[in-house]
């Protein structure tokens, strides 16, 4: 994941202009952004490895080939983890533009209520 997008106020810098507000003291956590990226990136991972097995599972030329499973990863795994990544993807990129304001704890409680109102 390209972190170059994370918040400022998540990486300690600070904020200037109207958006200014205190330093985060030692006894903050902000490290929800990065834990959601953080998901998100073993989300992909995860992806990215069954999309593997798939490859070999679907290899025609080396006798390995094995509809069976080719055809569970495709029905039950890929559309299932586009999903989560899509939401993750979006959950990420939301949390960040929420976490550029001035009170950034406001915006993590009222992250958790948009995540609360979610019907899974």
């Amino acid at each position: 994941m390209n972190f170059g997008n994370t918040p400022r106020s998540v990486l300690g810098e600070a904020v200037v202009g109207a958006d200014a507000k205190p330093a985060p003291q030692s006894n903050w956590e902000l490290n929800e952004y990065l834990s959601l990226s953080k998901v998100l990136d073993l989300e992909k991972e995860l992806t990215g490895e069954v999309f593997k097995i798939h490859l070999d599972a679907d290899d025609h030329t080396s006798g390995h080939y094995d509809a069976e499973l080719t055809h569970h990863i495709e029905e039950v795994f890929v559309s299932k983890h586009r999903d989560i990544i899509r939401s993750l993807d979006g959950y990420t990129k939301d949390l960040g533009e929420m976490l550029d304001t001035v009170d950034s704890s406001l915006a993590i409680y009222l992250f958790d209520e948009l995540l609360q109102s979610i019907k899974y």
